[in-house]
């Protein structure tokens, strides 16, 4: 699958209310977030390929690399007998016809709205209401193979080794 998407995510904890905007670039196994959360630009890009994650810290023009866990299969999950998928029917979304579904992980559970025709979330949020994700905009097709990388301008940033 390749696209681009744009992300609204909301979190309210108590009073405090955060909203994060950010981008979603998926080609494969690969992906870009680019995020401004408290007036920092981020990005993080995944490589299950390579096993490794590339924080880039734009303004300073540095990146940290990390080891690449094993990613959850989200799919496998999904037929987890532990992973209740209720169908609720339909909605519409920002005008569009949506499959809305319930669904509950151990004891936690929450609500998808999911595009009928392209298969791609578009809504999700939290049973308890504290947390919404928006998915909109999506752009189908190739990404570029330089969303991917880390720009060779950027120097690397090494975590000084406090054990000496």
């Amino acid at each position: 699958t390749q696209y681009t998407v744009e992300m609204v995510s909301n979190m309210k904890t108590g009073d405090e209310e955060m909203v994060v905007k950010s981008r979603l670039c998926v080609d494969g196994d690969r992906k870009r977030i680019e995020a401004n959360a408290m007036g920092q630009n981020m990005i993080t890009i995944l490589r299950s390929d390579k096993k490794v994650i590339y924080t880039l810290m734009v303004e300073q023009k540095m990146y940290m690399e990390m080891p690449l866990k094993e990613q959850p299969d989200v799919l496998k999950d999904l037929k987890d007998p532990s992973v209740v998928m209720e169908d609720q029917g339909t909605e519409t979304i920002r005008n569009q016809e949506c499959r809305k579904y319930k669904v509950t992980v151990k004891d936690q559970s929450s609500l998808i709205w999911v595009n009928a025709k392209t298969k791609l979330p578009v809504r999700c949020v939290a049973a308890d209401g504290k947390a919404t994700i928006d998915w909109d905009n999506y752009k189908l097709g190739a990404q570029s193979t330089e969303l991917f990388e880390v720009p060779a301008d950027y120097k690397k940033f090494e975590m000084p080794n406090m054990s000496q």
